[in-house]
């Protein structure tokens, strides 16, 4: 009955449920043992996505608790740039970054192709942490 009210199936509403409420909070886990060991851990989303919007991931990030967090609130938020524009916006602070992509959805590969590749390059170099100096890289 609820499933017909509100446009979805059963296993629609499941699968949501699993996620939200039996998977993410396991993945925080595992995220906060990876930052507390220092290894890096990037969360990126697409400014349109539907799906996983950017706020509520940058809520759930700002909310984890670890050894940074307060560091990590309070650290700038400066543009991602891709050939010399701004394609969304970046926080980080030791071990952690968080990226919103501009124009992109849930697909961001797809949506931003150039984007995508940038992060992942950049963050798999160190470009989206913090340097030593504490100023935070804007890649360009």
């Amino acid at each position: 009955m609820i499933e017909k009210h509100f446009g979805a199936e059963f296993p629609m509403l499941y699968q949501f449920t699993v996620v939200n409420f039996v998977i993410l909070p396991k993945l925080i886990t595992i995220f906060l043992a990876l930052l507390e060991d220092g290894i890096q851990v990037l969360v990126y989303a697409g400014e349109e996505d539907l799906i996983c919007n950017w706020l509520g991931n940058s809520r759930w990030v700002h909310a984890m608790e670890w050894s940074g967090q307060k560091e990590f609130g309070a650290a700038s938020t400066v543009p991602f740039f891709v050939d010399g524009a701004a394609a969304g916006t970046l926080k980080s602070h030791g071990p952690l970054a968080f990226l919103k992509v501009n124009e992109a959805g849930h697909m961001i590969p797809m949506d931003q192709p150039k984007a995508a590749l940038q992060m992942l390059t950049n963050w798999m170099q160190g470009k989206l942490t913090p340097k030593k100096s504490g100023a935070n890289v804007s890649p360009k």
